[in-house]
């Protein structure tokens, strides 16, 4: 009897185990293994992005997000520049918006739910198994939670990874020991941009202005700037470079240091860029408006008043919205043309200041300009502070003006002989009388041309008795005959008081011409048109042929050359003039 209930008791036993082996036992899955949630994509384009390198985790953790929403693998060093070197910038995505660690994991897990993955960046030990990882910081894609999750009490090991150490996938762990807000949520509408997160303008004036950017974060550049247009589509726009190479969180650039004046009341179009590893990023176009009304100064009531044979005055009134810089007023002779300028006369010459109210005065002093009378051009130019500038001509022409009272103007030499006088080259016979028509001295002629010569210096020598030192014309002579441009006669003597020939004068002026290295054109036929070129002198026909070539002189009206005739002082004056046209002052 014990043995059969002993045998009971075995069965009973062996039954209650059973059912309690049935009912008792808890059916664990081994980890990893769970029933999940996730977004479904192609494990192997995934595969194809690679691991990160070393501090390259956001930009593959970006990578995998691209690659599981776009459906086709993205390379991580498209996103580099969101994540090198530990260094993390972005724009365009939202941020969690946590204010815990709960409500972080809340996010996370109705993004997924939303199809979504998240771009995480999570804290602390995470990864057993990445001993290189371990305790540090890292960035991590999500993409789906244990179906088992509470989404009232989610942990960290409700969440399904993918790993940019070693593209596996695992849980996020327990350890993992406080949230980041930074965890991004990638999405189809999301898009990479720039690294920029604010650009704007400050310190606009009318001709300057500060544009300035702040990047997300401190990042290594190598180089970095702007471009800036006139143009809203950026066209034709100019490339301001720095070259870099440091870390930089802000950059700003003063746009007269870096770029030039800018013209007042004028929209700019800009918009910076920088370098990372050889690519170029930039920021979304700005624009800002320089103050002014972007028109140039008036000038109103010009005119030229005083005018005399030494100079006239200039008086204009210039006025600008934003200001009056400078008022300048070149001037030059229409003899001279713009030889007369001063050299970069806008910063050499006079900057006036208006003397009442906005008028302006400016003197032209003939003395300033070879002593020259005629056509006189002052353009009178008003700047204001933007570098713009209006310009008004003025036109005076300036009368000639001798002592003379035996000079008429209504002669055909008073041009010839004024101008002989302005520039020096001959004095009158006494203070109001210059004797036009009287016959040419050999002592005139010589100090004639030592006059154009600059009156050189002159050390005197006891050559011709009739020279004495101390005369008018003592240095003058001693200059020409050491230059070999005049000789004394066979007795010794020079003869000064001896008039001089027309032949003789086109000799001494033909010699003066060689020494000074001019040129001295020859037309064998030049006389030929003469009726007494026969009696030119042998020794003058050189000199003649060359005179009359060059049109330093010519006939006497009558189609006769008159070599012999005495010179007269007004026929010298209007040599010298046709000389001077041909080889210059």
């Amino acid at each position: 009897m014990n043995q059969v209930l002993h045998k009971y008791k075995m069965v009973i036993y062996l039954i209650c185990a059973v059912l309690c082996i049935f009912f008792c036992y808890e059916d664990k899955p081994v980890y990893g293994q769970e029933n999940l949630i996730k977004i479904s994509y192609d494990q192997s384009l995934v595969a194809a992005v690679g691991k990160q390198g070393s501090q390259q985790c956001m930009a593959y953790a970006l990578a995998y997000c691209r690659t599981i929403l776009d459906g086709y693998t993205h390379a991580g060093t498209e996103y580099w520049q969101y994540g090198t070197g530990g260094m993390y910038g972005w724009a365009n995505y939202s941020k969690s918006g946590a204010n815990n660690k709960q409500d972080m994991l809340k996010i996370v897990y109705n993004q997924i739910n939303a199809g979504n993955p998240v771009c995480m960046y999570v804290t602390g030990y995470y990864r057993a198994n990445m001993s290189w990882h371990a305790s540090g910081d890292h960035w991590v894609t999500v993409i789906g939670y244990k179906s088992s999750a509470n989404p009232n009490q989610l942990t960290e090991s409700d969440f399904y990874m993918i790993d940019p150490g070693d593209c596996g996938t695992d849980y996020l762990r327990d350890g993992c020991s406080r949230y980041n807000t930074q965890s991004l949520i990638i999405s189809n509408n999301s898009t990479i941009v720039s690294p920029f997160s604010s650009v704007y303008v400050n310190n606009i004036s009318n001709t300057n202005a500060q544009i300035n950017a702040t990047l997300t974060s401190l990042l290594y550049l190598t180089e970095g700037g702007f471009y800036i247009s006139t143009n809203y589509d950026m066209s034709n726009a100019q490339k301001v470079t720095e070259n870099l190479n440091l870390n930089v969180k802000t950059m700003w650039y003063d746009m007269n240091k870096w770029y030039g004046v800018l013209q007042e009341g004028t929209t700019y179009y800009y918009q910076f860029y920088i370098v990372r590893g050889g690519t170029e990023y930039k920021s979304d176009i700005q624009s800002f408006t320089t103050t002014g009304d972007g028109q140039a100064p008036t000038i109103v009531s010009a005119y030229a008043t005083n005018i005399t044979h030494n100079g006239y005055t200039v008086v204009c009134t210039a006025t600008d919205n934003i200001g009056i810089e400078r008022v300048c007023f070149p001037t030059w002779t229409s003899y001279n043309g713009q030889d007369d300028l001063v050299e970069n006369w806008y910063h050499n010459t006079a900057v006036l200041t208006a003397t009442v109210g906005n008028t302006y005065y400016f003197n032209v002093n003939r003395g300033d300009h070879n002593n020259e009378a005629g056509e006189y051009n002052t353009h009178i130019y008003a700047y204001d502070t933007s570098g713009k500038y209006s310009m008004y001509p003025i036109v005076v022409v300036l009368p000639r003006y001798m002592p003379f009272q035996d000079v008429s103007t209504s002669s055909w030499y008073f041009d010839y002989v004024a101008d002989a006088y302005e520039n020096g080259y001959m004095v009158g016979t006494s203070a109001t009388r210059f004797n036009p028509e009287g016959k040419l001295t050999r002592s005139e002629i010589t100090a004639v041309l030592y006059n154009i010569s600059g009156k050189p210096y002159v050390s005197y020598m006891n050559r011709f008795p009739d020279v004495k030192e101390g005369q008018w014309y003592s240095n003058s002579v001693i200059w020409a005959y050491r230059n070999s441009i005049v000789s004394g006669y066979g007795n010794g003597m020079f003869g000064v008081s001896d008039n001089i020939t027309r032949e003789q004068l086109a000799l001494m002026i033909y010699k003066y011409a060689e020494v000074c290295g001019y040129q001295v054109e020859i037309d064998e036929g030049a006389l030929n048109k003469y009726s007494d070129k026969s009696k030119v002198s042998s020794w003058a026909v050189t000199a003649m042929k060359w005179a009359v070539t060059n049109g330093i002189i010519s006939g006497t009206g009558d189609n006769r050359l008159n070599p012999q005739g005495n010179a007269l002082r007004c026929e010298c004056a209007a040599i010298l003039k046709s000389f001077n046209d041909k080889y210059g002052n």
